[in-house]
């Protein structure tokens, strides 16, 4: 099944600047800070152009690499390979996670899994500027503002719902409520989710 006129519109689309996160670079190379986009906004946005049985993925990790540093923590690196299908489409690309813990599984599990939503990133990003490819131009001229679009009695009750969520059950229930809405949500709604759940997500210490 070929991608279709309005997926292809879709990923003709520039990257909305609400949707770019950003972090220091501590690797010491290259600019300070790093653009990036969370892996639940690209899974979001995926399914919202795709549909949810429209895609699909498989991701395979392996460690690469492991020690402990000066302060006795455990420390590895998993390198992820991805496969990604969208329609009569393939697309391969690799990605790396890194861990850093005292308890060797805690380690793990972060490079693991860092490694395998890199990857997925990757290979999304293949697909056009507004999944990512966008912050692989260094002038990012493809990350724009598009025309102001309303916010609407929906999105504002889902991101009260957000807000409002205290424990891990609460915030399970906001995220089915986006789910399920996310593909009635206009660019400028789900920007704004994206970013609440980034915050709710630092203001309790998560990566």
């Amino acid at each position: 099944m070929a991608i279709t006129k309005e997926q292809q519109a879709e990923l003709s689309k520039a990257l909305s600047p609400n949707a770019v996160a950003t972090r220091k670079n501590s690797d010491g190379d290259g600019p300070a800070e790093l653009s990036y986009l969370h892996g639940h906004y690209v899974i979001r946005e995926m399914n919202r152009i795709f549909g949810h049985g429209g895609w699909s993925y498989r991701v395979t990790v392996a460690k690469e690499w492991d020690g402990t540093n000066e302060k006795g923590n455990f420390v590895c690196t998993y390198l992820g390979r991805c496969v990604l299908t969208v329609g009569d489409c393939v697309i391969e690309d690799v990605g790396a996670g890194q861990g850093n813990s005292k308890r060797p599984s805690a380690a793990i599990e972060k490079a693991a899994k860092e490694a395998a939503t890199d990857a997925l990133k990757r290979c999304c990003k293949t697909l056009g500027d507004p999944l990512g490819l966008a912050l692989y131009d260094k002038e990012q001229a493809h990350v724009a503002d598009a025309a102001p679009e309303p916010i609407g009695p929906k999105a504002k009750a889902l991101l009260a719902q957000m807000e409002a969520a205290q424990d891990t059950k609460a915030k399970l229930a906001a995220d089915n409520a986006c789910r399920e809405a996310w593909g009635k949500l206009n660019a400028a709604e789900r920007a704004l989710i994206n970013e609440a759940e980034s915050h709710w997500r630092k203001s309790r210490g998560e990566v």
